[in-house]
């Protein structure tokens, strides 16, 4: 019988020439090399968010003219190496369509970018609405989260695309039934449970009334910080708030309904454990300090429409400004955080602008063109919001409080009650 001689695998390999190994070896490595372009592509067009059609023009000159097997790895679509998802979940509610995309979702392609995934992330959430023109009631209203912490855009969850606002109920409902999932259980990623923790709610004041169904910030009872009811001025046509004494809301009396005038509506955000009152953020300086009580100051002064009394004259205003315009070019550049313009430009000043003459300019530029009782007024404001920004007036805070009660009040006095508006009584809450 004859004999069979049996080889091993190895020698099996051993045999096959060395120029056909070096070719397979060639080929293999240039297929992960074409695989691997593929990939890049995909990252360089979603990092610089290229146009689908100028991705699509690019596509087909690199599978025409390549010397590259390019045309069996890439595709001729930009959606296909995108993988865009063929399903919108676009559905209609109230006068427009919302595209809900989910917070779960959009947490794991943002996290997918981070090297060491954190345990647990605390979400800061926004909704705002966004008009696209001038010309036509259409407007968007996304609602975008933030990961404390991490140094990236905010996250899409969900857009609202229609004229005016969305319904309530429908717009808020998806997004807090998923967060309160992801409260209770979190999600997995990469073998790992991620606990998710609510920071607090950022809006602007409408936003703020119309998520948490309130009456708005100009009505009787729209403080959102204390019982105060407002007082209307015809003269003006705008409401003023002049109680700084008037009991806070809190979470418990918000949700009872102690005040029935404040509410409109049962919005879904009261279904999440949170401080109704307290996580919805509206004591920042930019629009109350900055933007707020020394813009309104500056145009009072300037346009008299203050009173007589407290009006600087053309000549005045032209002193000023070159004044601010000598000390600018003077001031150290830790201190010039803008361009600061003169008051001509008033009305085109930006937040940076009226925080930098608050904190610096005006001690010393307003002396001489305030009377006394005036000049000592802003000086209570300049006092108590120094103690709030630096730290080291930190064992202060607790003055800082009385001085702006005493601000408001005296504010009353110098200029009318008429125009305490509801961004006063705010600094009580702080």
């Amino acid at each position: 019988m004859p004999q069979i001689n049996s080889c091993s695998i190895e020698d099996q390999n051993n045999m096959i020439p060395d120029d056909e190994d070096d070719g397979s070896r060639l080929n293999l490595n240039e297929n992960i090399s074409l695989i691997g372009i593929r990939g890049e592509i995909h990252q360089w067009a979603l990092k610089y968010q290229i146009p689908h059609n100028a991705l699509n023009e690019l596509l087909h000159i690199l599978r025409e003219n390549s010397s590259l097997a390019l045309k069996d790895i890439l595709p001729a679509d930009s959606r296909t190496l995108l993988k865009t998802s063929r399903r919108n979940n676009i559905v209609p509610i109230g006068n427009g369509e919302y595209w809900y995309y989910g917070l779960e979702q959009a947490l794991k392609n943002a996290l997918s970018q981070v090297r060491n995934l954190p345990s647990n992330i605390f979400l800061t959430f926004n909704i705002d609405g966004l008009p696209i023109a001038r010309s036509t009631k259409k407007e968007f209203w996304p609602i975008l989260c933030k990961i404390k912490g991490l140094d990236m855009s905010p996250i899409v969850v969900a857009i609202f695309f229609g004229s005016g606002k969305p319904p309530l109920e429908p717009f808020l409902r998806p997004f807090v039934d998923e967060l309160l999932k992801l409260l209770r259980d979190g999600f997995k990623m990469q073998g790992r449970i991620i606990s998710v923790e609510i920071r607090c709610f950022v809006c602007d004041t409408p936003a703020r009334c119309f998520i948490k169904g309130t009456v708005g910030f100009n009505s009787y009872h729209g403080c959102m910080k204390c019982t105060v009811i407002g007082d209307f001025d015809r003269r003006g046509r705008h409401m003023s708030f002049p109680r700084t004494d008037m009991p806070l809301r809190n979470d418990n009396s918000f949700r009872n309904r102690l005040d029935p005038d404040h509410h409109k509506e049962r919005s879904a955000i009261e279904d999440l454990p949170i401080d109704l009152v307290n996580d919805f953020t509206i004591a920042d300086s930019l629009h109350l300090l900055d933007l707020g009580v020394m813009k309104k100051c500056l145009l009072g002064w300037t346009s008299g429409s203050f009173n007589f009394h407290t009006k600087w004259s053309a000549r005045e205003t032209q002193n000023i400004s070159r004044k601010l315009m000598q000390i600018k070019s003077t001031t150290p550049y830790e201190v010039h955080q803008g361009r600061l313009r003169e008051l001509d430009s008033l009305h085109f000043w930006k937040g940076t602008e009226f925080k930098i003459f608050l904190l610096y300019y005006g001690p010393v530029i307003l002396k001489e063109h305030l009377p006394l009782e005036v000049y000592h007024h802003f000086l209570i404001l300049f006092c108590a919001t120094t103690i709030c920004y630096s730290d080291t007036y930190s064992s202060y805070r607790h003055i800082s409080q009385k001085l702006y009660v005493d601000y408001i009040e005296r504010f009353a006095e110098l200029y009318g009650q008429d125009v305490v508006a509801a961004t006063f009584t705010t600094y009580v809450m702080l």
